[in-house]
């Protein structure tokens, strides 16, 4: 849109296409989560929700058909069916996305020296730009974190024969997909998960198992009811967890530190066989291990590796990346590294088959272990393709464009998010505004349809598309 009307000492920024180099630049240096999220627009005109629906695979079929029973015009089978048939053979799961605007401004007052106005200008580009990359990659981050580190967690006090079970973080334990079950061709059945994940309730139980942080066996539980406490004290957190209490269908007896995990639960993965983050101890640090189980976990389930080169982006912090170089097993098997042609100061492990990829934004918490000790607990995570969709809203662009030029804002677009540097329209004509917003949302879709039933390597994590794994730090 028009600049025209903007000071004399503004406009040839404008016309060097300067804030559009500038914010570009910013943008492609900061990204690490949002990188490899799945690009998929909410289109207009759909409300503000949009609601994404996955068809399962047909289970494949073991047993040859009877032939006394090959007769008919359906060859003696039952259960025949396809989408919209009174038998389907095939599940259908959805999974919802929000759009949300997150905006940001800074206010730049033009009576100052010209020199002294064009370097304010232009480091309000600077922070804004970081300020917008930094801000998308984070929500990509949480979005991811939210979903993996979810459907697991410890109990933060003792109790007997009780129903309520108190657990530092109920995230994962609020939602179950609902059960059918189906006659298949071959005269069987078939019981799957389908639609959308609805609220736990004694009519939609979603199992779990109670593991003592002493060892023995689990014990089988049935959660239908969460309760989130009133001040939430969640060690994750604000952002990735919530403190609080599920509630079981039946009496259970536990102690502190005792393992809550759903039945659909994420894989997460710790050293020396932790089933917590309260369990863990200093000296659990990552290890070659931890990466391999975690890459293998990814193929297992199905998962294709997103990357050009054929492997799966690792994302790591700086903290977690040095503590690999303590492990033995990743000094032999790192050697012959080169850098990532996907991502900036990234390095690629062809035995791991991972693209190691450094970032500062991997969240970290601060926690009291079993032991008394105060721990700092961080994260790598494995992810293969999709494990994040990024849903900008397509009818921003559109809505610019239809506006009046009336030369009182001068608006562009970089990677979805909208720079606006508006006017000064104060009584004084001083104070010009500058600022971004982007519209949408982002999800991590399920995979809950797919089941040993189609890839008998799969396993029952609703969450299969990434691997976090939890270890010990110093800070």
């Amino acid at each position: 849109m028009a600049f025209e009307n903007f000071p004399t000492s503004l406009q040839p920024i404008f016309q060097q296409n300067m804030l559009e180099r500038r914010f570009q630049e910013q943008l492609g240096a900061m990204n690490a989560y949002r990188k490899s999220a799945y690009r998929l627009p909410v289109e207009k005109r759909n409300g503000e929700t949009m609601i994404y629906s996955r068809a399962g695979r047909i289970s494949p079929v073991l047993d040859d058909i009877s032939p006394s029973s090959n007769t008919g015009l359906d060859n003696g089978l039952t259960g025949i069916g396809g989408v919209g048939a009174g038998n389907p053979t095939y599940p259908f799961e959805q999974f919802p996305v929000s759009i949300g605007m997150r905006p940001y401004f800074l206010d730049l007052n033009l009576i100052q020296e010209q020199e002294v106005i064009a370097n304010l200008f232009k480091q309000n580009v600077d922070n804004l730009a970081e300020q917008a990359a930094l801000s998308l990659d984070l929500y990509a981050m949480l979005t991811a974190f939210n979903a993996y580190l979810g459907g697991q967690s410890w109990a933060t006090a003792a109790d007997t024969a009780a129903t309520t079970f108190p657990v530092d973080n109920i995230n994962g334990f609020d939602t179950q997909f609902a059960q059918t079950t189906i006659p298949t061709s071959g005269g069987g059945s078939a019981t799957f998960s389908y639609g959308l994940p609805t609220t736990v309730s004694p009519s939609n139980p979603l199992p779990a198992k109670i593991y003592p942080a002493a060892g023995g066996a689990a014990v089988v539980v049935s959660i239908i009811g969460v309760t989130a406490d009133g001040t939430n004290v969640s060690s994750l957190g604000p952002r990735l967890g919530r403190s609080g209490s599920v509630t079981l269908a039946a009496n259970a007896t536990w102690l502190e530190g005792d393992v809550l995990v759903a039945d659909d639960a994420p894989q997460m993965l710790r050293p020396n066989g932790k089933q917590s983050a309260f369990a863990l101890d200093a000296t659990d640090t990552i290890g070659a291990q931890a990466i391999i189980n975690a890459v293998a976990e990814l193929r297992a389930n199905g998962v294709k590796p997103p990357l050009a080169n054929g492997t799966y982006p690792c994302y790591i912090d700086p903290v977690v990346d040095a503590q690999f170089f303590t492990d033995p097993q990743y000094q032999i098997m790192s050697q012959g590294q080169f850098q990532s042609p996907d991502f900036h100061n990234a390095r690629v492990s062809q035995n791991f088959g991972v693209t190691f990829v450094p970032t500062t934004n991997a969240p970290s918490f601060k926690l009291v272990n079993h032991a008394g000790a105060n721990l700092t607990v961080r994260h790598a995570i494995v992810t293969g393709e999709k494990y994040v969709q990024e849903s900008p809203f397509e009818g921003t662009y559109d809505a610019i464009k239809a506006m009046p030029d009336m030369g009182v804002a001068d608006y562009r677009f970089v990677d979805d998010i909208v720079l606006v540097n508006r006017l000064p329209l104060d009584r004084a004509g001083q104070i010009m505004s500058m600022g971004f917003y982007w519209i949408g949302g982002f999800v991590a879709p399920t995979d809950v349809t797919i089941t040993s039933a189609v890839v008998p390597s799969a396993s029952a994590a609703r969450f299969k598309r990434a691997a976090v794994v939890q270890v010990a730090a110093q800070r």
